[in-house]
């Protein structure tokens, strides 16, 4: 009787302590997550925000000229000015996102390659007369729109992932 009392007190302090072992981890991990959310909005987010509004309003005024130009070559130039400034924005910008958080960086160039591609797309289709305002709205300015509004959400994400 003795030997299984022993035995029973013994395993009740290891379950406590074992207890008390996982809840130090979690805080540790609850600490550790804070100190990176906390250094990705202190270090990378807030001195470098500019970049990411500056993209977007770049990207918005090179596609404004989509309503006032319908000739091919003209559309590729624009094209190519986008893809010129999502390189910069990804140099300027997202590159930094790996720094504290791989997957946050793959997640958000993904958001922005997706977004180049379907602007590509609807830039190139000779049969999307971007001339025309709603067709306009719908195939570039809601797709802007949404881009930002992804990429924002994404980053944000980070504050809660573990």
């Amino acid at each position: 009787n003795v030997i299984i009392w022993h035995c029973f007190t013994w395993g009740g302090t290891f379950m406590e302590e074992n207890k008390v072992l996982e809840e130090k981890d979690n805080s540790q991990k609850e600490n550790n997550k804070a100190r990176r959310w906390d250094f990705l909005l202190n270090v990378i987010i807030q001195p470098n925000i500019s970049h990411l509004y500056g993209f977007f309003n770049n990207v918005d005024a090179e596609t404004r000229k989509l309503l006032m130009l319908s000739d091919i070559t003209d559309k590729q130039a624009i094209n190519s000015n986008i893809i010129d400034l999502a390189t910069s924005f990804r140099k300027d910008f997202l590159i930094l996102l790996s720094v504290v958080d791989k997957n946050l960086y793959d997640s958000s160039l993904k958001i922005i390659d997706g977004f180049v591609d379907a602007l590509t797309v609807s830039i190139l289709d000779k049969g999307i007369n971007l001339t025309y305002l709603p067709k306009f709205e719908d195939e570039i300015s809601n797709k802007v729109v949404s881009c930002k509004q992804a990429l924002l959400s994404n980053i944000y994400s980070a504050a809660e992932l573990e």
